[in-house]
């Protein structure tokens, strides 16, 4: 994957489409910073539980194995060439992006130090980061965590296609509405194509990169885990970042 960075520029700030007057640096409206803040929090969550929980075991030169890359959707969005340099410290060095992307939407504040830019992780991470260094060394990029990111909220907000399909992402939509009811509304508040654009992704997603096929989805096999990963690129159905209006 190309450094998107190096691809696109952000456009200079301005209220583009706020219409709340609330959008800090004239873009990023409340509610869409509460919904990444609260999806990066997911993502960390799950990654650390693997982590702390299930990978103890794991020497940190050794791959991870197939089901975690199947259990973490974060891993999704980097590309399966990738594979055969996803070691354990590889993948502590991911969730080290992950976390730094996770402090810098905490931030409550109404300028633009609460928007994870590169620039902005970057600095968060600092330079020559050990933590970090096993996954910028193998050629892994920050953008396939903002990608992460910003695709599985998508996916997860009514705009999304998965929204549509799942029941239980309609409930914790409801959840969201309620624990956000103070938050003014504003047009940029499900604007992930606005979003795209100000990060520096590219208008059509870069993932996910993988997907997974069962043998039986209502065989025991499944439900202890067993499946069949299927290694496609980015597959049309897969990729449904590139559909947003």
């Amino acid at each position: 994957m190309a450094d998107v960075k190096n691809l696109t520029t952000a456009p200079e700030s301005g209220n583009e489409g706020c219409t709340c007057g609330n959008c800090i640096d004239g873009w990023f409206s409340p509610r869409m910073k509460e919904r990444l803040e609260g999806e990066v929090d997911f993502l960390r969550f799950v990654s650390n539980t693997i982590l702390e929980e299930d990978l103890t075991d794991l020497g940190p030169n050794e791959l991870i194995p197939d089901w975690c890359i199947f259990g973490d959707t974060s891993l999704h969005y980097i590309p399966t060439e990738f594979q055969q340099k996803m070691t354990l410290s590889f993948y502590k060095a991911y969730m080290r992006v992950i976390e730094a992307i996770h402090l810098i939407l905490l931030q409550d504040t109404a300028d633009a130090s609460c928007i994870p830019t590169h620039s902005a992780i970057e600095s968060q991470l600092g330079l020559a980061n050990a933590e970090t260094q096993p996954f910028f060394d193998a050629g892994g990029e920050i953008m396939f965590a903002l990608e992460a990111l910003v695709d599985r909220a998508y996916e997860k907000s009514p705009e999304g296609p998965e929204y549509g399909r799942k029941a239980e992402l309609r409930e914790e939509e409801e959840e969201f509405e309620n624990e956000t009811m103070e938050l003014p509304r504003c047009r940029n508040d499900l604007d992930f194509k606005l979003v795209r654009t100000r990060l520096g992704l590219p208008p059509q997603g870069k993932g996910p990169c993988w997907f997974f096929l069962t043998d039986d989805e209502d065989s025991e096999e499944e439900e202890e885990g067993e499946y069949e990963a299927v290694n496609p690129g980015n597959q049309a159905e897969s990729a449904s970042a590139g559909i947003i209006n």
